[in-house]
């Protein structure tokens, strides 16, 4: 809060009109007003009868300790993009370096402008005089929340001059900030994927994506496979289905291992006591898990080294299906039916 601001707050709290507090101050109203408008400020020597005046502290009247709230930051940063619009980026640009010195250790609120003021560069014309000032003054403020905020504002600092430094051709510098980041989480390896393509690196670029699409496509076939046990669960069986048809054209669009696409169906086969289809989807899971899964024979997967352990899988999966017909207790009426039971009977054999 301005200064202006909180003398007449506290000024109005009091009952006191602009004239009474000259008076006691030896000074004019006119020269009160000017001070509660922002117009100008009180002598440094008045300050201290001035807080007396006023019941306050100091710190209270300076707002030395005051940083502005979440709500007042977003309200601060929505009006700089307005003001860029309707008054010209310079305006904006000028309002930001104001509000952060004024809030110099608001890292919330440097952290946003910055941010801000970079997206609004893009609509800057290229030979605008000043062009080059503001990215200047614009990496100055990430840096600044970088190296003294807390983990979570640093971290998206980072981000963002790391973006900056890349768009620039500044790789040297854009490397050096990325090892500031976290370097499990997405962010950072989404980063250097881009700093690898700036780089001319597509080995490596390539390597990372194929990982980063592998993971992705692992967790769709997740999300649709609890998907349809939902469904099943709130007796959609019209849905259970479209989802178990998702899923399984989800596997071999992805070209992942074709024994993850029966698993859905299997769900459903069972609320449905579906002799006939799970005895087919028993069978394309037999033969699915004899079949090795390898990514080196994928067009999306080729160049992810194979894990020896997968070689493994198959003895172990066909145990598992095994052990899962001869004693889960919802394929009971599957053992118990004719053609359940010798089903049973040709893979024990």
């Amino acid at each position: 809060m301005q200064l202006g601001e909180v003398i007449r707050r506290h000024r109005k709290e009091r009952n006191m009109t602009q004239e009474e507090m000259a008076e006691r101050l030896g000074v004019t109203a006119p020269a009160v007003c000017k001070w509660e408008s922002g117009q100008a400020y009180p002598d440094i020597t008045l300050l201290v009868p001035l807080a007396r005046l006023l019941s306050v502290d100091l710190n209270s009247l300076l707002s030395f300790e005051e940083k502005p709230e979440e709500k007042e930051i977003n309200g601060l940063v929505e009006e700089i993009s307005r003001m860029a619009v309707q008054e010209g980026f310079e305006q904006a640009f000028c309002e930001a370096v104001r509000k952060i010195k004024e809030y110099p250790s608001c890292y919330e609120l440097i952290l946003g402008l910055a941010s801000t003021l970079q997206g609004l560069m893009l609509f800057v014309p290229e030979d605008v005089e000043n062009g080059e000032r503001y990215e200047k003054e614009i990496r100055g403020w990430y840096e600044r929340v970088v190296a003294h905020a807390d983990s979570y504002l640093s971290k998206k600092a980072c981000e963002q001059l790391f973006y900056q430094y890349v768009n620039n051709g500044n790789l040297a510098k854009a490397e050096e900030i990325l090892q500031k980041m976290p370097q499990e989480e997405e962010e950072a390896k989404q980063a250097k994927i881009s700093l690898y393509m700036k780089q001319g690196n597509f080995t490596e670029a390539r390597l990372l994506l194929e990982n980063r699409l592998l993971t992705a496509a692992g967790h769709i076939q997740q999300a649709l496979g609890a998907l349809t046990v939902i469904a099943l669960k709130e007796d959609d069986l019209e849905n259970a289905r479209f989802l178990a048809d998702t899923l399984s054209e989800s596997v071999k669009t992805l070209q992942l291992w074709e024994y993850g696409s029966f698993s859905a169906y299997l769900e459903v086969y069972c609320e449905e006591k579906d002799i006939g289809g799970l005895i087919r989807i028993f069978k394309g899971m037999l033969e699915s898990a004899d079949k090795p899964w390898k990514l080196g024979e994928t067009k999306l997967y080729r160049h992810i080294p194979q894990r020896e352990q997968e070689g493994l899988l198959p003895g172990l999966l066909k145990k598992d299906l095994a052990d899962m017909l001869l004693h889960e207790e919802k394929l009971a009426f599957f053992r118990e039916s004719e053609a359940g039971s010798a089903f049973l009977k040709t893979i024990q054999a």
